[in-house]
Formats: structure tokens, C-alpha cells, sequence
């Protein structure tokens, strides 16, 4: 319960795996659907590669981005993440 409440306006890191591959991708919109049980929704591109990953494994990370929010942001919205393992740059 204590992680919903650090939902708030603000960059969330999605982050999926797949085997050995590992992606993360910013999301802008998340929200709280249900405090019991403790439930979220995050808007996921239907074009974004995570998105057939979480539809193939059914699962997915949610990060809520702290103090290193400005470089996580810039990195995930930079042609550098735009691969399918993007998470070999970012230190989780």
C-alpha cells in the first residue's frame, strides 16, 4: 500500500523481460484504480515493444523515478533507447 501512495504527477519507468532481453520505457500516465486490493493502470503504446512483451508474458515492473528522474526521462525518450534491450545503459 505504501507504493501507491508514491503515485503522483510525474515519469514512471515500465520495465519488461523477456528471456534475456530487458527493456524499460517511460510512461506518463499512471494511475490508482483500486486501494483493495492495490491495483494500477499505465498507459502502454499498442506499438511499443513492451507492449508485446507484457502480452506475451503477462507481466511488466513499475518504477516509480526518483531523484535521477531527469536522466532517466532524456535517456527514454532518446533514440538510444529505442532498442530492444535498452537497459544495458542504465544501472537497475
Amino acid at each position: 500500500m505504501l507504493a501507491m501512495a508514491a503515485l503522483t504527477t510525474g515519469i514512471y519507468v515500465l520495465t519488461v523481460a523477456d528471456g534475456d532481453h530487458h527493456h524499460g520505457m517511460s510512461s506518463s500516465w499512471v494511475t490508482q484504480v483500486s486501494g483493495t486490493p492495490p491495483l494500477f493502470s499505465a498507459a502502454v503504446d499498442n506499438e511499443h515493444f513492451s507492449r508485446s512483451v507484457i502480452g506475451r508474458t503477462g507481466v511488466f515492473g513499475m518504477n516509480v523515478v526518483g531523484a535521477r528522474g531527469k536522466a532517466l526521462e532524456d535517456y527514454f525518450y532518446s533514440a538510444r533507447a529505442r532498442r530492444a534491450d535498452n537497459l544495458t545503459e542504465v544501472e537497475y
